[in-house]
């Protein structure tokens, strides 16, 4: 008789320890599905933002046509042709620049704002644990390859300095952490006072003078 109950006592340890490992592990896949179903929501929400969109197309191509003014009725004055030479103007950082962005330099920043703001708001999530950068890689890689690979090392450069100077800082270390290996910038971005002034300069220029005048752009031919 105490043989069968020490076997029955053993028999309800291995299965109080089976039913709870079972548990564990469906408690596990069920915490790794909703992450990956908050990361696709998150993702689905950064491919549907026509900003973010335009910027990763400016990345993506060398020149094209762009819906920069949606809310414009026609097509004339709502969409710009953007080459490299416009987008290396509209990233410069308020230190650099010795005039007003036009309108379509502004536009562009907005988009690209929007793309590193998305990446910001990733990184804040990875670092608080509720997902890790592997949820992340899939959907982000081909613009990692993109920025490392396919990208004009002036703009490239440009891009760098410009994270840097309006402090994408969570933005930065998730590229970092997905293999992006962008140039470092020299831009003073730990330095809130230069980048104040520089800002402060800008402004005043804008209530002197007023906004600068959207320039014509049109594809070459």
């Amino acid at each position: 008789m105490e043989e069968l109950k020490l076997g029955l006592d053993l028999l309800t340890v291995i299965a109080a320890t089976i039913a709870f490992f079972v548990g564990l592990w469906q408690y596990q896949r069920a915490q790794l599905w909703k992450r990956l179903e908050f990361v696709a929501t998150e993702i689905t929400a950064f491919n549907s933002d026509w900003r973010a969109r335009n910027a990763m197309l400016m990345l993506d191509w060398g020149s094209r046509k762009l819906a920069l003014f949606p809310e414009e009725t026609s097509a004339e004055r709502r969409e710009v042709f953007v080459d490299r030479k416009l987008l290396s103007s509209a990233l410069l950082t308020h230190d650099k620049v010795t005039r007003l962005f036009t309108d379509q330099e502004a536009a562009i920043r907005d988009c690209f704002d929007a793309f590193l703001g998305y990446f910001d708001r990733f990184d804040l999530f990875v670092e608080a644990g509720l997902v890790q950068v592997a949820d992340f890689k899939p959907y982000l890689q081909y613009w990692i390859e993109t920025l490392n690979t396919e990208l004009d090392p002036a703009i490239q450069l440009l891009l760098s300095q410009y994270i840097a100077f309006y402090r994408f800082d969570a933005a930065d270390r998730l590229l970092v952490k997905l293999g992006a290996y962008l140039p470092e910038s020299e831009t003073a971005a730990s330095d809130s006072s230069h980048r104040h002034q520089a800002k402060n300069r800008y402004e005043e220029e804008v209530v002197q003078h007023g906004t600068a005048p959207k320039l014509t752009s049109s594809a070459p031919t």
